[in-house]
């Protein structure tokens, strides 16, 4: 690792005119980049109140609370709180979280590409993941936090795999996991492909399926605290019965589908065609993935998103986060082809690294933010949005949504009864009743499963057009408290990451065992 240093700094100072953006104070005009930084800001306040992991953000939706965290992709709000710990503000800290995976992408793809081809050709391909068009596109006009967070461990995956190492592979599959739902599905099937092309190579092919078919069970086990309760879920939310977006609406231009990728392409099936020459084993797979990914980003592929079941993938231009990974490989490929001929120091050589720059200083200039404000760390923490297009994670029981902040935390909607003592935060409801009458009792936050009463056992009702928490008290006294807890599904998923954990290292200690002793 150490020869490798230069490299990476070198690396860094490449990566430089991409994140430069992100030194300015404030944070800049994009799709969802303040709903990420309001999203974050709730995430930490319900990590801090006591849940872990998070599901239920109680700020959100004017302060009635939202599952968001239930369902979309918390791995950068996990990575961003011990950034936001040590003392940066919510917006800086997203800004960090950005930058960290644009240059660590970087430096990941070259040390997957360095494990495959030549020093230049893996440098050649480490600026070009980086550089290519949607990659800034998701930063600076998407602000698609969870997606540049994903980018940044797919070949991390791919390098821990040449790396032979089953520890960090599984655990980078459940980074990808948590990071963005919809990329996790597109890159999952690139690294199953991978993984068969490196079998097929081998020459113990029954001992490397058994160790990828293992990464695959731990990487999928470990992220099983998050998939499981979000796939078991969603059925009690709006979100099948939703249209988010129109795909005809959202297809790449040449703008996003470069030419650095198309010629990519295009040089690879002339290899393929007129030299008879496969230029690696992973090639055909990389190709096959970067023509089907340019292909339905595009208008071409419209009669397909009729069809299709949209909602998963939303925009047909993220199709194009498959070409950042397969175009970074395939023209690494094809320059590592080229530098062993015997002009490998002619200037033919030193041109696709020119043209890349070039094309990348274009890019940055292209995508660079026009606007940039200062609201101030108040305006992200104390916003109520629920932070979606259209609120599709919504339970299903709320027939009228919230549309103001509530007037009172617990009213008492029938019967003769005094409230007192309302104490709230993200975990905990808490309340005293003194009634005169048997009374029910609203609580101005929808309910959501794992709210239950701890102190007396009641029924938590929510049968009501705003589907918010009701509870029949009987005369008397009582002191009421609503806690958010795991769910039986949800102590099961827990337990699933936990066990595949321990047993994941366990496995990895035991095979280092068995490795050094081989050497022996």
């Amino acid at each position: 690792m150490r020869k490798n240093v230069p490299v990476i700094i070198l690396l860094v100072l490449f990566s430089l005119p991409a994140i430069f953006a992100l030194f300015h104070s404030g944070f800049f005009q994009s799709d969802d980049g303040e709903w990420m930084v309001i999203r974050f800001s709730a995430f930490y306040q319900a990590f801090v109140d006591g849940q872990f992991p998070v599901r239920f953000l109680h700020r959100l939706n004017f302060g009635y609370g939202y599952p968001v965290a239930t369902f979309l992709y918390p791995g950068f709000m996990y990575f961003g709180i011990p950034i936001h710990l040590i003392g940066f503000g919510f917006v800086n800290t997203i800004k960090i979280v950005i930058g960290l995976s644009l240059v660590g992408s970087s430096i990941f793809t070259y040390l997957w590409l360095s494990k495959l081809f030549s020093k230049y050709a893996s440098i050649l391909g480490a600026i070009v993941y980086l550089y290519l068009p949607y990659h800034l596109y998701d930063v600076y006009v998407r602000g698609s936090v969870g997606e540049v967070f994903a980018l940044v461990w797919l070949p991390f995956v791919f390098w821990q795999i040449e790396r032979k190492s089953t520890f960090w592979t599984s655990l980078g599959i459940a980074l990808i996991i948590i990071s963005h739902n919809t990329l996790a599905l597109l890159f999952m099937p690139l690294i199953v492909l991978y993984m068969i092309t490196k079998t097929l190579s081998s020459t113990s092919q029954r001992l490397q399926l058994y160790q990828y078919t293992s990464i695959l069970v731990f990487g999928i086990g470990l992220a099983s605290f998050y998939w499981l309760p979000a796939i078991t879920e969603v059925g009690y939310t709006n979100f099948s019965n939703t249209s988010i977006s129109n795909p005809e609406n959202y297809f790449a231009d040449f703008g996003l589908i470069d030419f650095i990728s198309v010629g990519a392409l295009l040089v690879v099936i002339y290899m393929l065609l007129w030299k008879k020459k496969i230029i690696h084993y992973h090639t055909i797979p990389f190709f096959v993935v970067g023509v089907l990914s340019i292909f339905l980003s595009s208008s071409l592929s419209k009669s397909i998103w009729s069809i299709a079941p949209s909602q998963y993938i939303q925009f047909p231009f993220r199709m194009l986060s498959l070409t950042i990974p397969t175009t970074a490989f395939l023209l690494a490929a094809l320059v590592d082809k080229v530098q062993y001929k015997k002009f490998m120091w002619n200037q033919w050589y030193r041109y696709p690294i020119l043209v890349v720059l070039i094309a990348s200083v274009g890019y940055v200039l292209f995508f660079y933010p026009k606007t940039f404000f200062d609201k101030g760390e108040g305006y992200y923490f104390t916003n109520e949005a629920t932070t979606t297009v259209q609120d599709e994670y919504m339970p299903k029981w709320v027939k009228e949504k919230p549309t103001t902040h509530f007037k009172e935390k617990v009213k008492v909607i029938s019967g003769d009864a005094q409230v007192s003592n309302v104490e709230y935060d993200n975990k905990n409801i808490s309340f005293k009743v003194n009634a005169t009458s048997k009374s029910d009792i609203q609580v101005s936050t929808i309910y959501w499963p794992g709210w239950r009463d701890v102190q007396n056992n009641l029924e938590v009702g929510y049968d009501n057009l705003t589907g918010t928490m009701m509870i029949d008290v009987s005369t008397g006294k009582h002191v009421v408290h609503l806690k958010f807890e795991e769910t039986n599904t949800r102590l099961v998923a827990d337990l699933l990451s936990v066990i595949s954990l321990l047993i994941l290292i366990a496995y990895s200690i035991l095979l280092k065992r068995k490795n050094e002793k081989n050497i022996k």
